[in-house]
C-alpha cells in the first residue's frame, strides 16, 4: 500500500492513467489485484460509501491491506463518493489511502468550505484527496454538469486538493461509445491547473477517446459498469448451463474471472498497451 500521490506522479510521467476499479465483495477485490498483477501496473482499488453497509470499510481494508503486502505492484485503498465527514473519518481510521468527498448538489462556496475543510483533516493523515467539479450523469445525461475551466482552477487553489473528476462528457452507466469526452473544455481545464485530473463514468467511452485524454491530462480513469456487467453476464450463463453449479462456481469462477478480464483489458489501455 503506497501513497496515491507518487502513484498519479508516476503516471503522469510515463504519460499514462491510474486505474481505478470499484469493487465490492471478496471475489472483485481479489480479480482487481489479480489483473494488476498480470499487467505488471500500479492499481487502485475502490469502494463507494454506499456500499458500506454489506460490506464495511474496515473488512474492505483489512483484506485489500492482507492481499496487496504480498504483491510486487503498488496498490492504492480508495473510498469513492463519499458524501460526508464523517464517512471520510471513517476510512482515514480504517486504513484507506485516498479518499473522494463528492459535495454534489450544494451551493460552490459552500462545497469550497467543506471540501477544503475535509482535504486538510485527511493532508494531515497523510492521505490523498480527491473532489469531484461539474456532475457526472448517471445512465443518461440528465442532470449532466459540465465543469467550468475558470473554476477548477479557483476550486484547486482555496481547497487543495490533489485531484479533481472533473465532468467532461463521460456518463456512469453507458456502454463504450455511447459518450464523447470535451477534449476543448478538458484543454482549457489543464491550463486553469497542475492537479491531476480524474475520470468518472468511463465505461461509456471508446478506447481511441480515453487514450487521448490521457495524452491531454487525465490521469486517473474510474471504472465498473463494464466489468459488472460481463460477471452478470457470465454468472447467468453458468446457472443457465443446465448443470448442477454450485454457489462458489459462480462467484469465484465465473464472475471472478470475467470481472478480471475486464480489468486486466482496461490496464492495459490505460497503460497505453496492446495484448500481453
Amino acid at each position: 500500500m503506497v501513497d496515491v500521490r507518487a502513484m498519479l506522479a508516476a503516471a503522469r510521467r510515463r504519460r499514462q492513467a491510474l486505474g481505478s476499479f470499484n469493487v465490492f465483495n471478496l471475489e472483485t477485490v481479489e480479480a482487481v489485484l489479480a489483473a494488476a498483477v498480470a499487467r505488471r501496473c500500479p492499481v487502485i482499488v475502490a469502494f463507494t460509501e454506499r456500499m458500506a453497509a454489506d460490506f464495511d470499510l474496515e473488512a474492505v481494508a483489512l483484506l485489500v491491506r492482507h492481499r496487496a503486502a504480498a504483491l510486487p505492484i503498488s496498490v492504492g485503498l480508495h473510498l469513492d463518493h463519499s458524501q460526508n465527514e464523517a464517512g471520510i473519518l471513517r476510512a482515514l481510521r480504517a486504513g484507506f489511502t485516498s479518499v473522494m468527498y463528492d459535495g454534489a448538489d450544494i451551493p460552490y462556496e459552500e462545497k469550497v468550505r467543506r471540501t477544503r475543510a475535509i482535504a486538510e483533516m485527511a493532508h494531515a493523515e497523510g492521505l490523498c484527496v480527491e473532489a469531484e467539479l461539474g456532475h457526472v450523469a448517471r445512465g443518461s445525461r440528465k442532470g449532466e454538469v459540465l465543469a467550468e475551466p475558470s473554476l477548477v482552477g479557483d476550486f484547486v487553489k482555496r481547497t487543495g486538493v490533489d485531484i479533481v473528476a472533473v465532468a467532461i462528457g463521460s456518463v456512469h452507466g453507458l456502454k463504450a461509445g455511447e459518450a464523447h469526452l470535451d477534449f476543448g473544455r478538458l484543454r482549457a481545464i489543464r491550463r486553469e491547473t497542475d492537479a491531476h485530473l480524474s475520470l468518472h463514468g468511463s465505461s461509456g467511452i471508446a478506447d481511441a477517446e480515453l487514450r487521448r485524454g490521457i495524452r491531454e491530462g487525465i490521469t486517473k480513469i474510474s471504472y465498473f459498469t463494464a466489468a459488472s456487467r460481463a460477471a452478470s453476464l457470465a454468472m447467468r450463463q453458468t446457472w443457465g448451463s443446465g448443470r448442477d453449479v454450485p454457489p462458489y462456481a459462480v462467484l469465484s469462477i465465473a464472475a471472478r474471472r470475467a470481472f478480471l478480464a475486464q480489468v486486466e483489458e482496461r490496464l492495459a489501455v490505460y497503460a497505453g498497451r496492446r495484448g500481453r
